[in-house]
């Protein structure tokens, strides 16, 4: 099976020194064969033969279809309604000069920037192209060329590659050659129109009926192509003829002579340009509601725009990512649309289909996907030890904490709410939703204690390291939201700037309580009554952690201060 790989647009040129042409060098058979044999694709073969990929294919109805199109980007362009306009000026003045649809566009388009494409030629797969196994290595090899493939298969190998990719679950987008995919949408255009009259109006056109039934079938595809566009050009001659003053007329006759003598791009547009498209689709609409014959006929119209579409349309089916963070992942999630392209993230490990994954979410999960994110652990924000994103995630989609959850989606929420949301959250988390955290920290340090194994990260934050990590998941959260870095001050929400650029903040709370921290303890055999005494040196006196005199025993404990003093009372 012979194969290309087609990107567009085409990479930069490498150094004009490395395409240089290369001399022709005359080969032996045997070098040949070396040569081919160190290129060669080993069939794989494809071992599930059952025929149950094209079942899987659904088939929608065209209002389903259409209503998944971005309805903010109009399917055709200016150039084509300026076209349209042309023939109704023609059929007010024929002496106006105006062409098909194709010599049109040409016309208007013969100065545009042309988008460059390169095509490589790949290594021959010695195999029957009809072969499953030599269809199953093609997509493979593509797969590991591209991540996310798109490839064109003529109609016969097309069937049974969507086959395959159905049953192996490939991450490739099959698609019908231009040619196969056109013909057949013509025909289907002749068997809806089958007893419309259409087919004497083609006669009309080319004379006798074999080339008149040929295209209704499909068929002479470039005559079809022609007569479908000729008999929308008279369409709009004969219901638009006198839908337009004379001054409109008039403003779009200048305006065309401009854009075809390249005085301005047919994208460009002009004020009587919006009143032509306006006054189209109001028509096209009351002639839809005025019986049966007039609306198959505007139906016909809307399947001929169809045609024009796919010579407009720019060969891009998808857009994909390659990154290996699960940051992204969950911003394309958030962000992505049903109206755009097909969206995959490839990672190392494969290729994941965003549109799906956010299919498969619930609203509540789509809005609260963001926040679990960041509050659970990013690249910005620390992990929770001991609770995982799943069960997390789950957890906060039953609703249970929405009103703090809320307040971290609000771009406008203050530090001081954000604050208590979180320390909120963290109860929710720990269970303790009526219980200040610290005591929540204290009651489960207490638990572990008592079964004698504590490990310090499970268990739940202070107050204050609380505070910290809830500013800095809103900051994330929010900047994620906005799609901005740094869309507030990182040194007011839990960072600040070190050595080696932002760090995070831990707590601003103390370590420790005051005396705690300044616990001492000795170690003397003597009477603790010097500065040898590291208690006495600090300016405190010995306690029950001191080692020899237990705080009890030496002159610098408490109970020998109050002898003291009892004593010199005493001799006053």
């Amino acid at each position: 099976m012979g194969w290309i790989e087609v990107t567009s647009p085409a990479p930069p040129l490498p150094d004009p020194q490395t395409t240089a042409a290369f001399p022709r060098v005359k080969l032996k058979a045997l070098d040949k064969a070396k040569i081919l044999r160190g290129t060669e694709v080993k069939i794989i073969p494809f071992t599930n033969r059952k025929q149950i990929g094209t079942n899987a294919i659904m088939f929608l109805p065209l209002a389903e279809l259409s209503s998944s199109l971005a309805h903010d980007q109009p399917l055709l362009t200016p150039g084509d309604t300026l076209w349209a306009a042309g023939w109704v000026i023609k059929a007010n003045d024929p002496e106006f000069p105006h062409s098909n649809w194709n010599g049109w566009m040409k016309r208007i388009h013969a100065n545009d920037a042309k988008q460059s494409t390169q095509i490589e030629f790949l290594p021959v797969i010695e195999g029957d192209p009809n072969d499953l196994n030599t269809i199953f290595t093609t997509l493979k090899e593509c797969i590991r060329r591209a991540g996310v493939a798109i490839v064109t298969f003529d109609l016969p190998i097309w069937l049974k590659a969507v086959n395959i990719i159905k049953q192996a679950n490939l991450p490739v987008i099959p698609r019908l050659g231009g040619f196969h995919l056109l013909k057949s949408y013509l025909g289907s255009m002749g068997n809806i129109m089958e007893d419309s009259g259409l087919l004497d109006v083609i006669q009309l056109i080319y004379p006798g009926s074999t080339t008149a039934k040929h295209i209704m079938d499909g068929g002479c595809f470039d005559k079809a192509i022609r007569v479908h566009l000729l008999i929308d050009a008279a369409i709009y001659q004969h219901i638009m003829k006198l839908a337009f003053t004379e001054e409109e007329r008039g403003d779009m006759k200048t305006f065309m002579e401009k854009v075809a003598d390249g005085k301005m791009g047919a994208r460009h547009s002009d004020p009587v340009v919006p009143v032509f498209e306006q006054r189209f689709e109001e028509t096209f609409k009351r002639l839809a509601k005025g019986g049966r014959t007039p609306a198959l006929w505007v139906e016909y119209h809307h399947m001929v725009d169809v045609i024009k579409l796919d010579h407009h349309m720019v060969d891009v089916l998808y857009f994909q990512v390659r990154a290996e963070d699960a940051d992204v992942l969950v911003m394309l999630v958030h962000h992505s649309s049903d109206s755009h392209h097909p969206l995959f993230l490839t990672t190392s490990n494969g290729s994941y289909d965003v549109r799906k994954i956010k299919e498969s979410l619930s609203e509540t999960q789509k809005s609260y996907l963001l926040f679990c994110h960041a509050f659970t652990g990013c690249d910005t924000v620390s992990a929770i030890a001991g609770h995982g994103k799943t069960t997390l995630f789950a957890r906060f989609c039953e609703g249970d904490a929405a009103e703090y959850i809320d307040i971290f989606l609000d771009t406008e929420a203050t530090k001081e709410t954000v604050i208590q949301a979180g320390t909120a959250i963290f109860k929710y988390i720990y269970h303790g939703r009526d219980t200040a955290l610290g005591e929540i920290r204290y009651n489960m340090f207490s638990r572990k204690a008592a079964a004698g194994v504590i490990k310090p990260e499970t268990l739940p934050p202070t107050e204050g390291a609380a505070a910290q990590h809830s500013l800095r998941a809103y900051l994330q959260t929010r900047d994620w939201i906005l799609l901005q870095s740094m869309s507030l001050n990182p040194s007011d929400y839990g960072w600040t700037i070190g050595v080696h650029g932002y760090e995070p903040v831990p707590t601003l709370d103390p370590t420790a309580p005051e005396e705690l921290l300044q616990f001492t303890s000795c170690n003397c055999h003597g009477d603790c009554s010097n500065r040898r005494c590291s208690c006495k040196k600090n300016g405190v006196t010995c306690i029950s952690a001191c080692g020899v005199c237990n705080g009890i025993t030496c002159r610098n404990c408490s109970h020998d201060v109050v002898e003291s003093e009892e004593d010199i009372d005493n001799d006053c």
